[in-house]
């Protein structure tokens, strides 16, 4: 098995991202510093720790490769088709309709 180096996270350019994950993050920044703040702190802790964080990205690829074969993932997938087609079909739900401009909000 072949891994990736994994390195220090870098802050991405705003002006690399679509204009509307810029404020999804940022949303999400602030939801977890009000809401979680320890989470925020072992982020943090691990950012600014790159070896520890490439031992844990290499840690993690080994346990996934060694719990989860293509074979094992073929085959659950396989039983979850099988179980949820099996079952009666549940009445459609309608979704109710963005509100307007909701689109050209967020192609700006």
């Amino acid at each position: 098995m072949r891994y990736l180096p994994a390195g220090p996270a870098e802050p991405l350019d705003p002006a690399d991202l679509p204009v509307h994950l810029g404020g999804f993050s940022s949303q999400l920044a602030r939801w977890l510093r009000q809401r979680r703040p320890d989470v925020v702190h072992a982020l943090r802790d691990l950012l600014a720790a790159p070896a520890r964080l490439g031992a844990f990205g290499i840690a993690a690829a080994d346990r996934a490769a060694s719990r989860y074969s293509w074979e094992r993932i073929g085959a659950e997938t396989e039983a979850a088709y099988r179980h949820f087609l099996s079952r009666p079909a549940e009445p459609s739900v309608r979704r109710a309709s963005p509100p307007a401009g909701a689109a050209r909000r967020l192609a700006a």
